[in-house]
């Protein structure tokens, strides 16, 4: 296994995907676990005052279930030539994008992360 140093929020962001991912698709997923002891394990050993914690991870959970269930129906859109709703949902994907980034970027400073943001 390779290790790599990502940031909080990055890793909070993976652990609620696959969340979701093993809850649509009903199956396991055996990096949820050892990803989520390592997330706990920071936040015990960095002493955190961390009470938004708890906020934010749920915020990302629901912005990233909602960008999973757009990104199933822009699927569907496709299969159906609807341009229309295809790019309805592109734009709403992309607002969705930004508040994920944000929320991201909330939890790193809540616990001092410095890791530099993604830029596109």
């Amino acid at each position: 296994m390779v290790k790599i140093d990502v940031s909080v929020g990055d890793l909070c962001d993976r652990i609620s995907i696959l969340c979701i991912k093993r809850d649509k698709l009903g199956i396991s997923i055996p990096e949820l676990e050892s990803y989520s002891e390592a997330l706990d394990d920071f936040i015990v050993e960095g002493n955190f005052d961390v009470g938004l914690f708890p906020i934010l991870q749920f915020r990302l959970r629901m912005v990233n279930k909602l960008l999973w269930e757009f990104e199933e129906d822009i699927r569907e859109a496709h299969k159906e030539f609807n341009i229309e709703l295809v790019l309805t949902l592109s734009r709403m994907i992309s607002e969705l994008n930004s508040t994920r980034s944000n929320i991201k970027k909330k939890i790193n400073e809540l616990v001092g992360d410095q890791s530099e943001p993604k830029t596109y």
